[in-house]
């Protein structure tokens, strides 16, 4: 049991490095941008319990004049998560209506339940349906000082712009 789930994280992380390494160097991008930063600088984490295990702090990430509202769903958790590290402030604006009333004290980035730093994450699924629209985006994420993990976000469509309506959070980390 422990081989395969270890196996499973081992091939999730390849197919992340596949698709953010090889498929700009090919000259296609995941990503639907103008610009497209391809500077990456792996971390190597070196445990006892467990083999070398490549944690990806840059990747390519799609840009945007600033000020500018993502248009696709993978944007807005990208866009949500990159304000988690860098303006806290304004995670709010991604949040549907309705989850913005259940943000709680501390601010929207409590709705994470990181326990410390976020060192690093990558899409590692998504599921978009345009009628009705609505989408789920599973990130993997990296946090200081614990075990890798996932978050999935709920988006629908809110006065014609993707929004977060919940964001799921692993059971053993409630």
């Amino acid at each position: 049991m422990q081989k395969s789930k270890h196996f499973r994280s081992c091939f999730r992380l390849l197919l992340i490095l596949m698709t953010v390494v090889f498929l700009p160097a090919c000259g296609m991008s995941p990503f639907s941008t103008e610009e497209t930063i391809h500077e990456i600088q792996p971390t190597y984490i070196v445990q006892e319990s467990t083999p070398d295990i490549v944690l990806i702090t840059q990747v390519s990430l799609p840009t945007r004049p600033s000020g500018q509202y993502p248009e696709d769903a993978e944007g807005v958790v990208i866009a949500f998560l990159t304000a988690y590290q860098s303006d806290q402030e304004g995670m709010a604006q991604y949040l549907s209506q309705a989850y913005q009333k259940m943000i709680p004290d501390g601010g929207a980035g409590m709705l994470l339940q990181f326990r410390d730093i976020l060192e690093g994450y990558a899409v590692t699924s998504a599921a978009v349906s345009k009628d009705p629209p609505a989408a789920i985006i599973t990130v993997a994420v990296k946090v200081a000082g614990t075990a890798d993990s996932t978050r999935e976000f709920t988006l629908a469509k809110e006065d014609g712009k993707w929004v977060i309506t919940g964001i799921e959070i692993p059971k053993s980390e409630d």
